[in-house]
């Protein structure tokens, strides 16, 4: 498992590297009269940067939280379904 400071700087990273991966000299490289499955080359490349930045996204956001709580060493929080309804004393 990566520790707390690789997650944090991939965590950064990726907002980074999806901003580069979107900016127009990258986006003019597939701005041309090409289809890819009768979807235009340049539509086609946004699209799939932007469901594979969220993909990481969530992933990264997944391990972020799983290793926040092993390095503080806390429980996960009580759900609002235990038998008391949820309610603190």
């Amino acid at each position: 498992m990566a520790s707390l400071d690789q997650l944090n700087e991939r965590a950064l990273a990726l907002p980074v590297i999806g901003f580069l991966l979107l900016t127009p000299p990258i986006l003019l490289i597939f701005n041309d009269e090409s289809e890819i499955w009768g979807i235009p080359t340049l539509y086609f490349y946004a699209f799939v940067i932007w469901v594979f930045l969220i993909i990481l996204g969530k992933l990264l956001t997944n391990r972020l939280i799983k290793s926040e709580l092993v390095y503080a060493k806390k429980p996960l929080p009580p759900s609002s379904t235990s038998e008391d309804g949820g309610k603190q004393d």
